[in-house]
């Protein structure tokens, strides 16, 4: 609780110190063109006091005008303004990503002019800028942002901001949307030659599911499955869209293996974060060489599939994924399984196994 009062506390300075003073759901931002006209206003009211011109009164009154009607435009502008956002199906660490926004004005004769549309926890790239929105209309447009890490990114307010009239202060609503976006990690680059003979399957690839004719399972709709893949009549009788894996046929088969023996919360988090971007990299080849692959680590697995779903599936464990504290173990394996080891492991060489498919132990 402390800790807390005391970063409310540095957060209310840096605001004043950057001419922003923010009051509920409110906010106005001082531009530096703002902190010029001000710093007139005093200085013509310091030459008005020691004068007693009448002009110079005037001027004063003229320049307080400007202010007042800066305030009372801008806050007429983003005061009614709706806002949607939609959020992008993949976002990938590193990468830059696009925010969809949809602002509708509902007033009858009184257009927005200069909307600007800002995220308050994501690095922005460029953010979405509206030059006008016309009384009863609506316009779309698109913020580029960039996430740096993986996992559950919660997104707090959007602020929508405006420097009409004059420019010299720029008025800013919070707007409260809740909701978060799953930051996959970053595919690292990996060792192309590890996926030579990925081509040819074995005996053991029968039986597991994927491209193929004929059905292996049925389980819940997913984002990014095909709708040739979804089971009417399984769906027609529940209330939820019901997705068929088929079985496939002469694919091959491999297991990406991250494991984190040895793992100390603190001291190895940058090893880890690593080990995790060389998996996604692995699992994201394999699967567009068409392997059906299966994802272990120490927390769970992924079991072989196939497919731009199935990528999901896996990129979605290794976001989330963090590692235990107490030591743990990783499932079996097969004794000619085709697998790529991912290890935290250090000062360990990096060791070759063969089987009918290269694998490879990889030490961070």
């Amino acid at each position: 609780m402390k800790s807390r009062y005391r970063f409310d506390i540095f957060e209310k300075i840096r605001r004043r110190a950057s001419g922003t003073f923010q009051v509920y759901d409110r906010a106005l931002r001082i531009t530096r063109e703002g902190w010029f006209f001000t710093g007139f206003i005093f200085a013509v009211g310091i030459a008005a006091i020691n004068t007693g011109n009448n002009l110079l009164y005037l001027i004063i009154a003229v320049m307080l005008g400007i202010i007042v009607a800066s305030g009372v435009l801008s806050e007429e502008f983003v005061r009614r303004l709706r806002l949607q956002r939609i959020l992008p199906s993949e976002v990938w660490a590193g990468k830059e990503f696009r925010i969809h926004y949809s602002i509708t004005n509902p007033r009858r004769w009184l257009t927005a002019y200069g909307i600007r549309i800002r995220e308050g926890r994501i690095e922005a790239v460029r953010e979405a800028f509206f030059i006008q929105i016309p009384p009863r209309g609506r316009t779309a447009g698109d913020g580029i942002y960039k996430a740096r890490r993986r996992g559950r990114l919660p997104l707090g307010k959007v602020k929508l901001a405006t420097k009409f009239p004059f420019g010299f202060f720029e008025k800013i609503r919070l707007i409260k949307i809740p909701d978060q976006i799953l930051v996959f990690p970053r595919p690292a680059e990996v060792d192309k030659q590890a996926a030579s003979g990925a081509e040819k399957g074995t005996a053991e690839n029968f039986g597991a599911h994927g491209e193929g004719p004929d059905l292996f399972a049925l389980r819940a709709y997913t984002d990014g499955d095909s709708l040739r893949r979804i089971h009417w009549k399984a769906t027609a009788r529940t209330d939820s869209i019901i997705s068929k894996e088929t079985r496939a046929e002469n694919l091959p088969t491999i297991s990406v293996v991250l494991d984190t023996a040895g793992y100390v919360r603190g001291r190895d988090d940058e090893a880890l974060e690593n080990a995790i971007s060389k998996a996604a990299g692995y699992a994201k080849m394999f699967i567009e060489n068409g392997c059906l692959v299966r994802l272990a680590s120490s927390t769970g697995e992924v079991p072989f599939g196939a497919g731009a779903a199935h990528l999901r599936r896996l990129m979605t464990h290794l976001a989330l994924f963090d590692p235990p504290d107490q030591p743990h173990r990783l499932p079996n394996f097969r004794p000619n399984e085709n697998k790529v080891i991912i290890s935290l492991k250090t000062g360990a060489k990096p060791i070759i196994l063969q089987s009918d498919l290269q694998s490879e132990k990889i030490s961070l």
